[in-house]
């Protein structure tokens, strides 16, 4: 049975392992030792009410009762934006018109825009997986496949 529970410094060397097999472009989840850790203490406090609520990170694990295994993790921001801006994108659409050449051209425009000041952010998510091999395990074995005979 899978469990979802709360992280704890204990937990540091199978979120090391979640980190490294969800590859380095998984920009939340970083192969660095001291992030990690200060991630999981940051954790520790938010749940323990050591934190002050905006500021607060929770990471949760996912555990597999009957193995022992941390088969993934999760991450939320209480509040983002209020230190630092926090950005995210949006689509809108943009229209245009020509009375002369009587014509409207609408187009989609990514724009940048930070209006999420004090939301709560999943900031991370991640579960373990069986097949396809994670980018860094299919790296170790030159970019193979693990259901293919050949590369």
């Amino acid at each position: 049975m899978l469990v979802v529970r709360p992280a704890g410094s204990a937990d540091f060397e199978a979120l090391m392992e979640l980190a490294v097999l969800s590859g380095r472009g998984f920009t939340s989840l970083p192969e660095d030792e001291p992030t990690l850790r200060a991630r999981l203490a940051l954790s520790e406090a938010s749940f323990q009410a050591g934190v002050a609520p905006p500021e607060a990170w929770y990471t949760l694990m996912l555990e597999d009762l009957e193995s022992g295994t941390i088969e993934g993790v999760a991450g939320v921001k209480a509040g983002v934006g209020l230190k630092r801006p926090f950005f995210s994108f949006r689509v809108v659409t943009l229209a245009q018109s020509s009375p002369t050449l009587e014509m409207r051209f609408d187009h989609k425009a990514l724009v940048l825009v930070n209006e999420c000041a004090g939301w709560s952010e999943v900031a991370t998510g991640w579960r373990r997986r069986s097949a396809p091999a994670p980018r860094s395990a299919r790296a170790e074995r030159g970019g193979c496949w693990p259901s293919r005979a050949t590369c």
